[in-house]
């Protein structure tokens, strides 16, 4: 069972994966590099360059380079070799698609399984604060409590699989997440859906919080397709 206080939303992420050996952290840090630094789809992982920044050997690279191919956030193109993976416009669709139905699930789950104290308190992180952060341009202020909430509710959902299963898909989708919040007003929007989510965490009421956790990944998904739309 979780508690209302969670520990750096990065510590638990890394708490549900692999033992921490060298293979694993290198992997780790050459995800965080992808996610952290934003890096374009299509970007080059020079495996020369990685080994001189994270001082390893190449074939420890290419070991771990391959481990985030296995997760969707790389891939290997003929003549050109590892990039930053490139998601289609349809396997944008797809992947909100199951994050939506995941992610609503972990939030009903949570909802029956925690305190209502512990959603209180978590409503408070989507407050003023953060409403003034992201008015000053603080886009990183609010995607940091959006990952801290999403470490939460996987943690209170107690459910071994959709851990899993969350772990993958996030992966993936914070790449994008970097990317929808360059869209105008879109962080607020996202500061108002989630506090309606966890007013109805508060309430103890799992069908209407999960309803809201959908709506909430289909406005996303609109604005993503949007911003990509406009891009192109």
């Amino acid at each position: 069972m979780t508690n209302s206080n969670p520990t750096d939303p990065e510590l638990k992420e890394q708490s549900t994966r692999a033992p921490r050996d060298a293979k694993y952290n290198l992997t780790e840090r050459i995800r965080q590099k992808i996610i952290r630094e934003n890096l374009p789809e299509g970007g080059p992982l020079r495996e020369e360059a990685l080994a001189r920044e994270f001082s390893v050997s190449r074939p420890r690279v290419r070991e771990a380079l391959a481990v985030l191919e296995e997760r969707g956030l790389v891939e290997r193109i003929r003549n050109k070799g590892a990039v930053v993976a490139t998601l289609s416009d349809r396997e944008v669709s797809e992947l909100f698609a199951v994050v939506e139905v995941v992610e609503a699930l972990c939030v009903r789950e949570a909802t029956r399984n925690a305190p209502r104290e512990t959603w209180e308190e978590a409503r408070s992180w989507f407050g003023a604060e953060a409403e003034a952060a992201v008015k000053r341009g603080r886009i990183d202020v609010y995607e940091s409590v959006l990952n801290r909430y999403r470490a939460l509710i996987i943690d209170a959902a107690d459910n071994n699989i959709l851990r899993d299963i969350m772990d993958g898909l996030y992966d993936r989708i914070r790449v994008l997440v970097r990317r929808l919040l360059l869209v105008p007003d879109r962080a607020m929007i996202g500061i108002h859906e989630h506090r309606a989510i966890l007013d109805a965490m508060c309430r103890d009421d799992p069908e209407e919080a999960e309803r809201l956790a959908r709506e909430n990944l289909r406005s996303a998904r609109r604005s993503i397709e949007l911003y990509r739309r406009f891009l192109s």
